[in-house]
């Protein structure tokens, strides 16, 4: 009998060793899945700005973009004749970050596409084109612009999401550029919409430079999001770069990640506007997001197919925080890839961006649980585009 409660002892003790490795191997909650996108889909209605136009281009032009593969929150196709690559973002993977091969003559410009699922048979896709400003040459012409598409498929029609109703003239009313050097203030200036055409919108704004004087010039946007939501935005600004935003209640706040392309650093410029000069109320509370946080998995998707094999040794440090912006770099194999800055949601959202990560744009959107971070990201690494799921832990 002793043998027996000897036997059943190991058992336990094996049953409990086997349970801590699993946690152990899965620091955070069930990754959730996306519902499958693979098939053809319809291009439909079209709306776009692009910078210096009068109004806006509508289009229809029932184009196919076919979504060829998918394996778990990545996937890839091809649309008029131009291999894309995408991964599914966030908790609830209802959106998805979507980046495509360039074109010979692209230069300095760069486009990122957000799409959102409103059922399962219709997608939104908002995508604004900007420059790197420090990559624009004065005898270039500005390129800057925004828009919107909508994707169906067996036989959908298209729903109804309604956006707010920006056009006027919003006040700024809190502005600030956060650099490890310490918070500058930035006051005066105005962001006015002169025209809006469901999700896009275009204007002039300040320019709120890094000498915190204050000049203006022209912007094109675009909301994405559904009716479910706060509307996000992206906001391109004439050879100014990208910048993320939310139409939060009463107000737009706006963000831009600096990058210094004569000193090596990083600065964040954010502004809120507001239609009616009032306070901005007490600051939302965020997770405290520093650390370095090291890869522990990472799947790509690129023109080289899926890949679950290469190297967990990308590392994010995020050494200084400031309320909900965040100033950090990254290194790969060792090898330090420069600065780059983010933000924070209450909710633990976290976006972090870089302008020129080897030739391309560096986004990642992910989740914070506690010291576990999940991020979906587009980047470039010798010359191949890459859509990359990764799972980091906070050391």
């Amino acid at each position: 009998m002793k043998y027996v409660n000897y036997l059943l002892l190991l058992i336990i003790a094996a049953t409990l060793i086997f349970a801590a490795g699993c946690i152990s191997e899965e620091p955070g909650p069930e990754v959730v899945m996306p519902c499958n996108i693979t098939g053809s889909w319809t291009t439909t209605s079209s709306i776009s700005h692009m910078s210096g136009a009068d109004g806006f281009t509508y289009e229809v032009d029932n184009g196919i973009f076919d979504v060829t593969y998918q394996e778990g929150r990545l996937f890839s196709g091809n649309y008029a004749n131009t291999s894309f690559y995408g991964n599914f973002c966030g908790e609830n993977a209802t959106r998805f970050i979507l980046t495509k091969g360039n074109g010979e003559n692209s230069g300095n410009v760069s486009e990122i596409l957000i799409g959102t699922i409103i059922s399962e048979n219709e997608i939104r896709i908002s995508g604004a084109e900007f420059e790197d400003p420090g990559r624009v040459s004065p005898a270039e012409d500005s390129t800057s612009g925004a828009r919107v598409f909508t994707l169906v498929r067996n036989g959908a029609t298209i729903t109804n999401v309604t956006y707010p109703d920006l056009a006027g003239t919003w006040t700024l009313v809190n502005g600030s550029i956060i650099s490890l050097n310490g918070t500058r203030t930035i006051s005066g200036g105005s962001l006015v919409v002169e025209k809006q055409e469901g999700a896009v919108f275009y204007g002039i704004i300040d320019t709120g430079n890094r000498t915190g004087t204050l000049g203006y010039t022209n912007f094109t946007a675009v909301m994405y999001g559904d009716n479910t939501e706060i509307p996000k935005i992206l906001l391109s600004e004439d050879g100014g770069g990208i910048w993320f935003g939310s139409r939060m209640p009463g107000g737009i706040t706006i963000s831009r990640i600096d990058n210094n392309h004569t000193d090596d650093s990083v600065s964040i410029i954010s502004k809120t506007y507001r239609k009616t000069e009032t306070t901005n109320g007490t600051a939302p509370i965020v997770p405290d997001v520093t650390g370095t946080w090291n890869t522990v998995i990472q799947v790509v998707i690129s023109e080289n197919g899926y890949d679950t094999t290469l190297p967990s040794e990308y590392n994010i440090r995020l050494d200084y925080q400031k309320g909900r912006f965040l100033i950090g770099s990254t290194s790969y194999m060792g090898v330090n890839e420069g600065p780059m800055g983010g933000f924070v949601s209450s909710s633990g959202e976290v976006t972090l961006f870089k302008n020129n990560k080897n030739g391309g744009v560096y986004l990642a959107i992910g989740q914070l649980y506690d010291d576990t971070l999940r991020l979906s990201e587009i980047f470039t690494e010798t010359g191949t585009i890459y859509a990359s799921c990764i799972e980091t832990v906070r050391t």
